[in-house]
């Protein structure tokens, strides 16, 4: 897979995982790209059926790390692997998610980490996936990331009452839910 020459921490069961959900018609979000590991493997989904991939991302220093990218180096990167990037939101989530108005058959979500965000994520953008698509989070159950799980966990608590997502699997960090009405 060509996503795993670019530099990032998803491993290759997760991308294999993603890989397989992001083969889909549609309109596909990615929120978090970094170096574009996630981003190549969508690209590779996408293409499957010819969904249209947009990647938002501010391209901040990754909190605790020196990581840091650009709009120019996650461009190299998928070109170096020979993979088109995609359409490029180079702004916040929350700013995007107002400007962005089409029906979304998947978001990958793996933006910021910190309970706040990740939760005006799961607000502005589950309300966007249309019926039978597909909501996926990355870092779920971190030990270090603690974020993401209580927001997952409260979203999940709250739409499990409703019956309009049912978890449809999860490899190592990477944990994706189907809306069924």
């Amino acid at each position: 897979m060509k996503a795993m020459q670019i530099p990032g921490q998803f491993n290759e069961e997760e991308a294999e995982f993603l890989l397989k959900l992001a083969s889909r018609k549609g309109n596909l979000v990615e929120i978090g790209a970094l170096f574009g590991r996630s981003t190549a493997v969508l690209v590779e989904g996408a293409s499957v059926y010819g969904a249209h991939l947009t990647t938002i991302d501010p391209f901040y220093k990754t909190p605790n790390t020196n990581l840091r990218s650009s709009p120019e180096v996650w461009q190299a990167n998928l070109i170096n692997v020979g993979l088109e990037p995609p359409e490029l939101l180079h702004m916040e989530s929350h700013e995007a998610s107002k400007v962005y108005d089409k029906e979304i058959s998947l978001v990958f979500i793996d933006g910021g980490h910190n309970y706040e965000t990740v939760k005006q994520d799961i607000e502005d953008w589950t309300p966007k996936v249309k019926e039978t698509g597909i909501v996926v989070f990355h870092d779920m159950y971190l030990p270090h990331v603690i974020g993401v799980t209580k927001a997952v966990n409260e979203w999940w608590l709250e739409m499990f009452e409703s019956r309009m997502w049912r978890i449809i699997g999860m490899v190592h960090y990477t944990i994706a839910f189907r809306k069924i009405k």
